[in-house]
């Protein structure tokens, strides 16, 4: 009989290699998120690029999570957003090429904000 070894998992948020779909599956890389401005008292903005490959003017939703509460998201394409608690969801009817996605933080500090859960797909 063999014996059951409980199976251990690591988080490292310091690796760049990017987070992937089910095995045999599709892999989506996590956009790099970049602080482009932090007033000190709590307010600033942070932005990802992205390409969307083989999504390009397909009906896409992409899903983003991020470990702190968001007060607006945007994108600099035509993607239809909103915002709910710390998850922004964009919505393409065509997605386009690449796209920009914008965040504001308001209260609580932009400092240390990260991408925890990322989706993108066809519907």
């Amino acid at each position: 009989m063999k014996t059951y070894e409980k199976p251990l998992v690591m988080v490292n948020n310091d690796l760049a290699e990017g987070v992937y779909a089910a095995s045999g599956g599709t892999s989506v890389t996590v956009p790099t998120l970049r602080i482009t401005s932090d007033n000190g008292f709590g307010y600033g903005q942070a932005v990802f690029d992205y390409n969307f490959g083989d999504l390009v003017g397909k009906n896409v939703v992409m899903k983003v999570v991020y470990n702190k509460k968001i007060d607006h998201g945007w994108t600099g394409a035509t993607g239809n957003h909103t915002v709910n608690g710390n998850t922004l969801v964009i919505s393409y009817s065509q997605a386009p090429s690449n796209d920009t996605v914008y965040i504001d933080v308001q209260s609580g500090g932009i400092s240390g904000i990260e991408i925890t859960a990322f989706s993108v797909g066809a519907e």
